[in-house]
């Protein structure tokens, strides 16, 4: 499966945005943390920074937590 992921609201800490599948159809929204463009040379904090933008495998698996399936993204570095 591959998916598009917008950010779209960076709001201080966090980073609100959502999953589009290959259609272009909404999926899922996202909550990360701080987007600190490691692509571009910014600092990770452990904790508080957003996944480097790049290209992920993503699996749907069953969230006991959610009650459904969810997406996990795999190898993320």
């Amino acid at each position: 499966m591959e998916v598009l992921l917008e950010r779209k609201h960076p709001l201080g800490d966090r980073t609100i945005g959502g999953f589009y599948d290959e259609n272009g159809t909404f999926r899922w929204y996202t909550l990360e943390d701080k987007d600190r463009k490691l692509e571009e040379g910014g600092i990770k904090i452990t904790g508080g920074t957003a996944i480097p933008k790049g290209r992920y495998k993503v699996e749907l698996d069953w969230s006991p937590k959610r009650k459904g399936l969810v997406p996990f993204l795999r190898n993320v570095p």
